[in-house]
């Protein structure tokens, strides 16, 4: 955390020898609280000559894609910046404008249903009304815009009882909640045919 204290001591703008009732404590958490990571914080002066800084730190929930940058972002959709990304590997990447702002709604919804949860490593926010889901294994599943949960229950049904994930497929769309509309890669749809036409 040598370059947190670092970030903190340069957003403070205060040195060592500034006469403390010459800081202005309000400049100081202003400065301190536009760090990324810091959501909130209290500057208090301790005479004769200290000046305390307590903070309250963000906490990283996904990670948000946005064109070809990705960034930090804590439940609340508050951009905490890119500082050790490479410690957040195992959180899910979301994608597209206003992403950020559904993590909590994200993070809730997949919690229900932990087996999927763990094989999701992606989220795209559509269209700004729903989302579609990228398994480890490269499967895309639409979820609808009303009771995507309800969708997700289904998915999470179907591969306990018929391994569905484990098969030849591209994506399952689960708009529909009457039907599940099934995409085959593209190997598994020339294997059909091929066999089709020996038949």
């Amino acid at each position: 955390h040598m370059r947190k204290t670092v970030d903190l001591a340069k957003a403070a703008g205060v040195k060592v020898g500034d006469p403390i009732l010459g800081v202005d404590i309000q400049d100081v958490l202003d400065r301190v609280e536009s760090i990324g990571w810091v959501e909130s914080a209290v500057v208090e002066r301790r005479l004769p000559d200290h000046l305390h800084i307590d903070i309250q730190e963000r906490q990283a929930a996904a990670i948000w894609q946005k064109d070809h940058e990705f960034v930090l972002v804590d439940i609340d959709g508050n951009i905490i910046g890119t500082e050790g990304l490479d410690r957040y590997r195992h959180l899910k990447v979301v994608v597209g404008d206003g992403a950020p702002e559904k993590t909590a709604e994200l993070v809730s919804l997949l919690e229900r249903e932990p087996m999927l949860n763990s094989r999701i490593v992606a989220a795209v926010w559509v269209a700004n009304r729903r989302w579609n889901l990228r398994l480890d294994n490269g499967i895309d599943v639409r979820l609808p815009e009303d009771n995507p949960g309800e969708a997700l229950q289904r998915l999470g049904q179907l591969e306990r009882d018929h391994r569905l994930l484990a098969r030849d497929i591209a994506a399952i769309d689960l708009r529909q909640s009457d039907r599940l509309i099934v995409r085959m890669t593209e190997e598994a749809a020339e294997r059909k045919r091929a066999h089709k036409d020996e038949t």
